[in-house]
């Protein structure tokens, strides 16, 4: 999680990549349901 951290603070607009990404993910027909899952959970602990 601290790595996380430390890279989005390079972004400038950190809400926005998550959100971004996130939406990738979802659309995304070749990532795993539990790596969604997984993702899921990283969001909920930032």
């Amino acid at each position: 999680m601290t790595t996380l951290k430390y890279s989005l603070r390079l972004i400038s607009d950190p809400l926005e990549f998550l959100n971004n990404y996130s939406q990738n993910l979802i659309q995304d027909q070749v990532i795993k349901t539990e790596h969604r899952k997984l993702w899921q959970q990283i969001l909920n602990n930032l």
